[in-house]
C-alpha cells in the first residue's frame, strides 16, 4: 500500500472538515470584505488622480486666465485708427502697384501676379478694383495687409481667398481685391 494512504486513513475527519471550514471562511472573507473593499480603494484613488489632473491643469491656465482677466480690463476701441483718405490720380495707378511690391517685398512675400481692372480706369466710377496674387506665410501677410490698409487712397478690401499648395509646404497663395479710390477727370 501506498504510505500517503495511510496518512489519509488516519487523519480524523474532523481534522479535514475544521480545515476545510478554515479554506472556506478565508475564500468568503476575501471575497466578500477584501475585494469590495480593494474596488472600492481603486475608485477613490481613481477619483484622487482625476482631480489632481484638473488641479494641474488648472495651475497651467492660472497665467492665460490672469492675462484674459487683464484684457477685459482694458478698453477696447471699436475703430481703427486709419489715416486721412485722399483720392489717388488715374495717373498714379503704376505707382500703387509699385508700392504694393514694396510692400510685400518688405514683408517677405512674393508677388505672383497683380491686375488692375480695366472697368475701373475707363469708368468715371470713384474707385478702382485690383487683385493682388501673394505667397508667403501667414505672419507676413497679417502684416502686409495692416501696411496696405494704411495706404491713404484703400477704401475697402472686397475679398479674401487663401490656398495651401499641393506640397503641403508652409505657403500659401493669397488672392485679395483691393478697391482703391480714383480721382474723376
Amino acid at each position: 500500500m501506498n504510505p500517503r494512504l495511510d496518512f489519509l486513513k488516519k487523519v480524523p475527519v474532523a481534522v479535514v472538515a475544521l480545515v476545510g471550514g478554515f479554506v472556506l471562511g478565508c475564500a468568503l472573507y476575501a471575497g466578500l470584505m477584501v475585494y469590495p473593499s480593494y474596488q472600492a480603494f481603486a475608485r477613490t484613488r481613481q477619483v484622487i488622480d482625476e482631480k489632481k489632473q484638473v488641479l494641474e491643469n488648472k495651475k497651467q491656465m492660472a497665467d492665460t486666465y490672469a492675462r484674459a482677466r487683464q484684457m477685459t480690463q482694458t478698453p477696447f476701441q471699436k475703430q481703427l485708427p486709419l489715416p486721412e483718405r485722399v483720392s489717388l490720380p488715374r495717373a498714379n495707378l503704376i505707382r500703387v502697384t509699385e508700392q504694393l511690391a514694396r510692400i510685400a517685398g518688405s514683408h517677405h512675400l512674393d508677388i505672383l501676379g497683380h491686375t488692375v481692372h480695366i472697368n475701373g480706369v475707363t469708368d468715371q466710377s470713384q474707385s478702382i478694383a485690383m487683385t493682388v496674387q501673394l505667397k508667403g506665410g501667414w505672419a507676413e501677410f497679417r502684416a502686409y495687409l495692416v501696411d496696405v490698409m494704411s495706404l491713404a487712397s484703400f477704401n475697402a478690401m472686397d475679398g479674401l481667398h487663401i490656398y495651401t499648395d499641393d506640397a503641403g509646404t508652409k505657403y500659401y497663395t493669397i488672392d485679395i481685391r483691393l478697391w482703391l479710390e480714383v480721382q474723376t477727370s
